[in-house]
C-alpha cells in the first residue's frame, strides 16, 4: 500500500502542484469566488508562511529549553552545581553534625533527584539511606522552588558566609530571578508554538475545504474521467 506523506510541507506542495495545474485549464471559473485562483492562491501564501511562522517559534521553544537545560543542570554556576558548592560550604563551617549541615542537606536531596530515609539502627542513632524521587517532583517548577527554600535556609544561618562570592546571598538571589526567567521563556515560547500550530491546523482545514470544493467543480465541468479532475484524484490535505 503507498503511503502518502502527510507532512503540512508535503501537504502544501500537493495543493500547489493542484493549483498550478487548475491555473492551466481551458475553463476554470467556480460558482464561488473562495475557490477563484486568486483566492486559492492567497491561502496558499498564507499556509506558507504559517509553515514559516511555526517552524521559527519552533526553534524558538527549543532554544529557551536548551537555555533552561543549561541554566538549571550544565553551566559552571548552574542551579543543581551551586547546590552542591552551598552543601560543601555549609558542612565546611558548620560540620556534618550540625543542623544547618542537616537542614541543607535535605533540600540539596531533593534537587539531586533523591530522599533521604530515616533509618533506626540498634544503637537508636538515626542514619539515612537515599532513595530516587519520582520525576514528578523533579520538574524545572520543583527545582526552582528547592532551589528558593534553600536559599531562604541559609539565609536563617546568621553565620552563614562564603569567600565565593558566586554563594553570596545576593547571588543566589540574582539566580533565582533568572532561573525563574528561564522558565517563563520556556512556558511563553511554548505556548506561542501551541498558538501558531492551531492557527495552522485551522488554515489547512480550510485549504482542505476549499481544494475539496475547487475538485467538486473540476468534476462538473469536465467530468468524472477527465484529465483534468484526475489532477485532483491524489491530492491529501
Amino acid at each position: 500500500m503507498k503511503i502518502t506523506e502527510q507532512s503540512f510541507g508535503a501537504k502544501l506542495k500537493r495543493a500547489q502542484d493542484v493549483f498550478l495545474n487548475a491555473a492551466a485549464f481551458a475553463v476554470y471559473s467556480p460558482p464561488r469566488a473562495e475557490e477563484s485562483l486568486a483566492n486559492l492562491q492567497t491561502l496558499l501564501d498564507q499556509a506558507n508562511n504559517s509553515n514559516s511562522q511555526v517552524a521559527q517559534r519552533l526553534e524558538q521553544y527549543s532554544l529557551a529549553v536548551d537555555v533552561r537545560y543549561q541554566a538549571y543542570n550544565a553551566n559552571t554556576n548552574s542551579l543543581k552545581k551551586l547546590a552542591a558548592q552551598i552543601l560543601a560550604t555549609i558542612e565546611a563551617q558548620f560540620g556534618k553534625k550540625s543542623k544547618e549541615f542537616r537542614d541543607t542537606k535535605a533540600i540539596v536531596a531533593k534537587i539531586r533527584g533523591v530522599r533521604l530515609v530515616p533509618k533506626p539502627k540498634p544503637d537508636a542513632v538515626v542514619k539515612t539511606t537515599e532513595k530516587t524521587i519520582s520525576s514528578s517532583h523533579q520538574s524545572y517548577g520543583s527545582l526552582f522552588q528547592y532551589f528558593k527554600d534553600l536559599t531562604n535556609t541559609i539565609q536563617q544561618f546568621p553565620s552563614y558566609t562564603s569567600n565565593n562570592s558566586l554563594l553570596s546571598v545576593a547571588n543566589l538571589e540574582q539566580k533565582i530571578i533568572e532561573f525563574n526567567e528561564a522558565n517563563i521563556a520556556v512556558t511563553q515560547n511554548n505556548q506561542s508554538l501551541n498558538s501558531s500550530r492551531n492557527e495552522r491546523t485551522t488554515l489547512y482545514a480550510e485549504l482542505k475545504e476549499r481544494f475539496s470544493r475547487a475538485r467538486a467543480y473540476v468534476k462538473s465541468e469536465y467530468g468524472n474521467t477527465s484529465k483534468e479532475l484526475a489532477y485532483f484524484k491524489n491530492l491529501r490535505l
